[in-house]
């Protein structure tokens, strides 16, 4: 965990944008939320990989990422990451503490 905190705070003072970082972060989950669609049925792989702008690969990355959440877990990511974008937007947080917010609470981190 404090590895990922020191790389994080690397990524920031390295002049990287958080709500462009977010917004990465958010692409990675609508992979991984496609992805866990198909492998519980509800697209086929041909319908998933569309989705993904044509990305074999991307898919095939997400697939293997997927498993290892479930469906409500995903979801919650983006919940977050969402409602982070959020309070940056509106001033209701900090750029640097709405990152670490949706970070610490998106992916289940305990500090």
């Amino acid at each position: 965990m404090g590895e990922a905190m020191v790389r994080l705070e690397e990524v920031l003072s390295e002049g990287e944008q958080p709500v462009m970082l977010l917004g990465g972060i958010a692409y990675r989950i609508r992979g991984l939320m496609v992805a866990k669609a198909a492998e519980l049925g509800r697209m086929t792989q041909g319908e998933a990989i569309k989705k993904l702008r044509g990305s074999r690969y991307f898919f095939q990355n997400a697939s293997r990422e997927a498993k290892k959440y479930s469906e409500a877990q995903i979801c919650q990511a983006m919940m977050a990451i969402t409602e982070a974008e959020f309070a940056i937007k509106s001033g209701r947080m900090r750029d640097k503490a709405a990152v670490v917010s949706a970070i610490f609470s998106g992916f289940g981190v305990r500090g």
